[in-house]
This record gives C-alpha cells, sequence and structure tokens, in this order.
C-alpha cells in the first residue's frame, strides 16, 4: 500500500514538474499592406502538434508551449508563410505584438492609380465595401466577377439564364446602367447604353488585387456620381513577383473546363517589369444548347523612368461564343420532364442550333502614367482606347404570330 502511495506522489511530482516546463505564446497578425486583422490564421509550433487559429480580432494565445527556442509558424490562404523564432522561458508569456504576413499571389504591388481606395475611415455618407486580394483568391476560384460580390451588402447578383456572361449586378436595386463600373479607375460601362457585360473581361480575376464598391449616390473622385453607386476594380499591373502560375478548373454550371497560364518577370533591370495571362473556358453549361467558348488575355508593361515617374501599359480582352438560356415556365419543365430544359435551342439538319447565341470580343488598351510631384501631391494620366465587335441573335416574331 505504502509503496502504490509512493508511486501515485513520484508520478503527481513528475506532471507538475513537466507542466511547469512550459510557457504560453500570444500575439496578433495583420496585412502587411492594409494593416488590418487576419482572422483565421494557422499558428502552429513547429515539430509539435501545438497550435491554433487566430480569433475575429486577429489575436492568438498558444498554451503548454515547451520551454526553449522554438520555431512558430503562421500560415493563411493567400499570403507567404512566416516562420518566427522565439525563446519560451518556464512559466512564461512571449508576447509578439504584432506580426504581419504579406499576400501570396503572382501579383503586383499596388499603384495608386486614378483607381485608388476611398478611404474608408474618412466615414463618407455613403457605405462602402471593400473586397481584398486575400479574399478574392480564397472565395472566387474560377467564377466570373460578380459571383464575390453576393456577399456585399447592398448587392444583388443574379446569373441569369445560366450561359457565360449571364450574371448581372444590382447595387441597391438599381440596373448597371445606373453604376458606375471602372477597371483601374476607367470606365468600363458601354458607351452607348451604359450596360455592362461582365464576360468581355472574364478570367481577369486572377490579376485583380482587390474590389471596392461604394453603394449609392455620393461624391466620388473615381468618376461622374452614378445614382446607383460606383464599382472599381483595380489590377496590379507593376512590380509582379517573378514567376509562373498554372491552374485548372472544371464546372457543370456554364462551361465544363477553365485552363489559365500566367507568367510575370519580376523587376528586372533598367526597370521593367512584365506579366501576361492567357486563359480559356470551354463545354457544355447546365442547361441544354448552353455551350461556351471563351478566351481571356492580359498584359501589363511597367517602366519605372526615376524615383517620381512611372509608366504602365495594361491590354486585355475576352473574345467569346456562347449559347444562351432564355426563361422557361414551370409548365414547361413539367411536360418536358427536365429541369435542364431551355426552349432556346433545337437541332437543325442534325447539328445543334441555339437561337440566342452571343460572340464579343472588345480589347481594351490603358496608359497610365503616374507622376510624385511632392509627398503630399502626385499626378496620374491616362489614355484608353477600346474598339471591337459584339452583338448576339435571337427569334423576332412577325405580325400576326403568337
Amino acid at each position: 500500500m505504502r509503496k502504490i502511495l509512493l508511486i501515485k506522489i513520484g508520478l503527481f511530482l513528475s506532471y507538475l514538474t513537466t507542466y511547469g516546463q512550459t510557457g504560453a505564446i500570444t500575439g496578433s497578425i495583420i496585412d502587411a499592406k492594409s494593416g488590418e486583422t487576419l482572422p483565421g490564421v494557422s499558428v502552429l509550433i513547429q515539430g509539435t502538434d501545438i497550435g491554433g487559429v487566430t480569433n475575429l480580432e486577429g489575436g492568438f494565445t498558444i498554451n503548454n508551449v515547451p520551454t526553449g527556442t522554438v520555431v512558430v509558424s503562421f500560415n493563411f490562404l493567400g499570403y507567404i508563410k512566416k516562420d518566427q523564432t522565439v525563446t519560451v522561458k518556464e512559466g512564461g508569456t512571449v508576447n509578439l505584438s504584432t506580426v504581419s504576413l504579406k499576400e501570396d499571389a503572382i501579383g503586383l504591388e499596388e499603384v495608386e492609380i486614378l483607381a485608388s481606395f476611398v478611404d474608408e475611415g474618412r466615414q463618407p455618407p455613403t457605405p462602402i465595401s471593400t473586397i481584398t486580394a486575400a479574399e478574392i483568391e480564397e472565395k472566387m476560384g474560377a467564377q466570373e466577377f460578380p459571383e464575390i460580390l453576393k456577399s456585399t451588402p447592398g448587392v444583388f447578383v443574379n446569373t441569369g439564364g445560366g450561359s457565360f456572361g449571364d450574371a448581372s449586378v444590382r447595387i441597391r436595386g438599381f440596373a448597371s446602367e445606373n453604376s458606375a463600373v471602372l477597371i483601374n479607375g476607367i470606365p468600363v460601362n458601354d458607351m452607348e447604353t451604359g450596360r455592362v457585360f461582365w464576360s468581355n473581361w472574364g478570367g481577369m480575376s486572377d490579376v485583380t488585387y482587390n474590389k471596392q464598391v461604394q453603394r449609392g449616390l455620393g461624391a466620388t473622385k473615381l468618376a461622374v456620381s452614378s445614382v446607383g453607386g460606383t464599382l472599381n476594380i483595380i489590377t496590379k499591373p507593376t512590380e509582379f513577383r517573378k514567376g509562373i502560375r498554372l491552374s485548372y478548373a472544371s464546372a457543370n454550371r456554364s462551361w465544363q473546363n477553365m485552363f489559365m497560364l500566367s507568367a510575370s518577370t519580376g523587376l528586372m533591370k533598367g526597370g521593367w517589369a512584365f506579366t501576361v495571362l492567357g486563359s480559356t473556358r470551354f463545354g457544355d453549361g447546365f442547361r441544354e444548347g448552353t455551350s461556351t467558348e471563351a478566351y481571356s488575355y492580359f498584359l501589363a508593361a511597367s517602366k519605372t523612368l526615376n524615383d517620381r515617374h512611372q509608366l504602365v501599359l495594361t491590354a486585355f480582352g475576352a473574345p467569346q461564343i456562347t449559347n444562351r438560356g432564355v426563361d422557361a415556365t414551370e409548365l414547361s419543365y413539367e411536360t418536358v420532364g427536365r429541369k435542364t430544359y431551355n426552349p432556346a435551342w433545337g437541332l437543325k439538319g442534325g447539328e445543334e442550333l441555339n437561337a440566342f447565341q452571343n460572340r464579343y470580343h472588345k480589347p481594351k488598351f490603358f496608359l497610365n502614367h503616374y507622376f510624385d510631384i511632392n509627398e503630399k501631391a502626385t499626378l496620374s494620366s491616362s489614355i484608353y482606347y477600346y474598339f471591337g465587335r459584339g452583338g448576339g441573335t435571337s427569334i423576332v416574331r412577325g405580325p400576326g404570330t403568337g
């Protein structure tokens, strides 16, 4: 009995000794660019299974960390992994204060363009939402541009007939012609109708730095104020890190396959930097007769003239042929017995024919000059050029037809 008691006491003292040989690590994680806190970052002590994730305020506390020198790893989707070596003392807490993570993308350091951010800290009279590069990379995938806006308050996204390019965005209920849409601060609404055709720059989500939505009429330095608000898409056309990226996606909605390849030289001697991207989407859609054959290309060339002057040339386009789906009634679906039924297509001479087919290719070219006059003043100048053709077919009912 005495031996058993001594063994229990020994084990208890051993437990106390082991428990006392640990410490804790605490701190918070922020975005190195914006300074915003990052929730959900994985924090792990290398060589162990001890770790955790940051809370909604970006903070973390890791307990029971072995004493001595340890390596703390910080991992977060869309950001470069960071390791930090610290020394943990018995019973002590190491406060890392603020740890900053840099974005991990074949992307550029943001240039303050005409498309520069509206400062949310100024509390403008109209609400503003900013979607960061990390959110785009994590949630966007191979979807169309409007899909990432679904979680933005006051923004309604509709995918229309289910074919590629049918998506539409309504800010506070207004049609696209009532909202100003810009890429790098340059308007891309149709010059005649004011409408926005999102498929005209399909694939550019891979080179998008962020999106900022101003909901409702209000002062803006980006464009003529629009009653529906302003949507500004910012790309990063300079100082891409050197690298090549190849990706593939499969879907069963408006296309089946997507391939994307992008490459960058990084900043070279002489102040030059080049980035290219090409992608393709093709295949049948979920609804009958809604096949897609779409391509996209993007080219950015940057020349740093000196510490105060920089030139950036950006060119992109998205040639495409898409077969659309049109509305059908519930009775139609019940009659044919298929939820994929599309009344817009049929067979002619044994070949598929869709009466509602769209063909578009409207390249855009931007030339931007950035001049840092002094520490308090900058001047941005832009020249842009559009051209191309686009249109679609439809069924026109003649006089006397039902």
